[in-house]
């Protein structure tokens, strides 16, 4: 019999084989990361060097070891879905604050080109929560368990992590209102002048349209 919380740690490890994938991403293109750091202009400068070259083997071996745990250690497994968790929340309060900015770089979740999004946002979090209730709601795989249940389980990881991967494609347009900010000069060039009539030239038009005109002369 499969149970809620078998469900549970299957969401986790969906979650947590995403988080595989995306760091063997960025582990393999270490300059597109940090090309993608300096874009999102969130982490300070002298940050990006290090976090491109850290954040794909951590994502990679956190999720791993959360996969690990779910088949061979119990404890194991809820301190790896709780380190996922961590990841996810940190991944949401990340793209949120360039939201706040007003830009839409892109994002560069999986090597996706596609731009920062309340629905990238959201999934970060429902990923989260997800992994968070895995670990501690959640229980391990049931080893000796009829070929029904090790099926059922393994689809719903693998349902969870491709939903959650094709998300922000399914729904393109959901919550994006990031924008790029135009520079200064872009934006003087398409404030409109303010109209003002001609130097020496009355509303009418004329030039003189003020001045008494001359009486003509007797013949």
């Amino acid at each position: 019999m499969i149970t809620f919380a078998a469900l549970l740690g299957a969401v986790a490890c969906g979650a947590a084989g995403l988080l595989v994938a995306g760091g063997i991403i960025h582990l393999r293109d270490r300059d597109g990361l940090r090309a993608l750091l300096d874009s999102h202009a969130v982490l300070p400068g002298r940050w990006r060097g290090a976090a491109g070259r850290v954040v794909g083997p951590a994502e990679a071996v956190t999720g791993a070891a959360t996969l690990a745990g779910w088949f061979l250690a119990p404890l194991g497994f809820r301190v790896a879905a709780t380190a996922t968790a961590a990841w996810y929340l940190a991944f949401s309060l990340y793209t949120a604050s360039i939201l706040r900015g007003g830009r839409a770089p892109a994002c560069g979740c999986l090597g996706s080109t596609e731009p920062v999004s309340r629905t990238v946002v959201l999934r970060a979090a429902v990923l989260a929560a997800g992994s968070a209730a895995g670990a501690w709601c959640g229980s391990p795989y049931p080893l000796g368990s009829p070929p029904a249940v090790p099926l059922t389980l393994g689809a719903v990881a693998v349902v969870t992590a491709g939903v959650a991967w094709l998300l922000p494609v399914l729904i393109p347009a959901a919550g994006r209102t990031g924008r790029e900010r135009p520079s200064p000069a872009t934006a003087r060039a398409r404030t409109p002048r303010a109209s003002r009539p001609a130097r020496g030239r009355t509303l009418s038009g004329s030039a003189r349209s003020d001045r008494p005109r001359p009486a003509p002369r007797p013949r």
